[in-house]
């Protein structure tokens, strides 16, 4: 049976369109790649690397690197509201409660009671911002508190322009870094 050059025309245009389609639902629904911008994620994640974030399924989880939506914040610099998504680590979940005190010099971070083994900060001498000092703060149901790893240069959840972040708003967890080549690998 032969073809004609319109039904041939037709056959690509169907696969084509198939795959624009398949690959659309995939980076909308399982998958995208993130790029990082900027400093705050220091020593874990530097600028420019690139990541892919799992969509499709996630639950957010403490100790997780997330990518987050700030687009709705009201108090957030123009410039960062149109980067519109942050890369940041959750530290506390819906109903922990977190205390910053000062230890030896340098400040640490209670959970519910517990000191946080932070291996992966950047340093240990940080603002608190607007959060105060040996005071507690409840994680409101269904939000969850971010910070950088680079705490010195992190615009985060301890500040009142970014607050903590509701669940939805956490668009999924930064699970392989694939650029540069030679850090491939979880970040």
């Amino acid at each position: 049976m032969k073809k004609t050059i319109g039904r041939e025309i037709l056959e690509w245009v169907a696969c084509l369109a198939a795959a624009v389609l398949i690959t659309a639902l995939l980076r909308n629904f399982v998958f995208t790649i993130v790029r990082v911008d900027g400093s705050s994620m220091e020593p874990t994640l530097y600028n420019n690397e690139r990541l892919v974030m799992i969509r499709l399924g996630y639950e957010p989880e403490a100790g997780d690197i997330v990518v987050v939506d700030v687009s709705d914040k009201e108090n957030i610099s123009k410039q960062d509201k149109e980067k519109k998504r942050y890369i940041k680590r959750i530290i506390g979940m819906p109903g922990d409660v977190l205390r910053f005190e000062e230890a030896e010099g340098r400040i640490v971070v209670l959970r519910n009671g517990a000191l946080l083994e932070e291996t992966y900060i950047s340093s240990d001498v940080y603002s608190t911002m607007d959060m105060v000092l040996g005071t507690d703060y409840t994680v409101p149901e269904d939000f969850v508190f971010v910070m950088g790893d680079n705490r010195p240069r992190s615009a985060d959840s301890r500040t009142k322009s970014v607050g903590y972040i509701h669940v939805d708003n956490v668009l999924g967890k930064a699970a392989f870094r694939f650029w540069p080549l030679n850090k491939i690998g979880t970040p």
